[in-house]
């Protein structure tokens, strides 16, 4: 299973981590994401979308990261360290960390 911590931190920010390789999961939450319910419903909206041929494919670029949602993978990018590689999830665990996320940033 996946480690990973959802909280907030000392400055009430809310904050993901997740273990590498999927430390970009957690980035793209904090900075694309970031504490709006609707971004969390939109994305959810979107990963349903393409789940169910709705859509073929998505691609998005937020803040600071670039995603592409197809049935296969989400890949996430981060635009401006090229040191960090791609990260590479299921679609199912990109809505499993939106929900995280969601009841996170909505529980204040």
């Amino acid at each position: 299973m996946e480690e990973k911590k959802f909280f907030f931190d000392k400055n009430n920010c809310p904050r993901a981590e997740y273990q590498p390789p999927n430390e970009i999961l957690g980035w793209y939450l904090e900075q694309d994401v970031q504490s709006s319910p609707a971004t969390c419903d939109e994305m959810l909206s979107v990963c349903s979308d393409v789940l169910s041929g709705q859509k073929e494919s998505w691609e998005g670029v937020g803040n600071a990261h670039s995603i592409v949602i197809n049935r296969e993978a989400v890949v996430i990018e981060n635009e401006f360290d090229e040191s960090s590689g791609p990260c590479e999830v299921s679609i199912e665990e990109l809505q499993t960390a939106l929900k995280l996320w969601k009841e996170l940033i909505t529980s204040t």
